[in-house]
């Protein structure tokens, strides 16, 4: 019975690639911006710079990552914690 099912997973694989799809082309959503009552108007031009996911998704990974600072240890998110709605709460290093 193996003998038998190798070969035929191995045809099937072979003729599951294919390329009839075309080119994959990723999508960048631009991202609603809803502010809050409570919250400050905000000073910068959103028009000049539309904030997407794409952008959304680098903003985050570059404010948690502790490589951009001066010792390589320590982010952005170290002293600025969303729990305290990114508030510098640790004095500056």
């Amino acid at each position: 019975m193996k003998k038998i099912v190798l070969p035929i997973l191995v045809i099937f694989g072979l003729f599951s690639c294919s390329d009839d799809e075309g080119e994959y082309v990723a999508i960048n959503r631009e991202l609603d911006v809803n502010i809050p009552s409570n919250f400050p108007a905000i000073q910068y031009d959103l028009s000049a710079n539309l904030p997407t996911e794409k952008g959304f998704e680098l903003g985050k990974k570059l404010f948690y990552d502790g490589k951009l600072s001066t010792n390589g240890f320590i982010s952005c998110g170290f002293c600025h914690e969303q729990r305290l709605c990114f508030y510098a709460s640790r004095p500056s290093i």
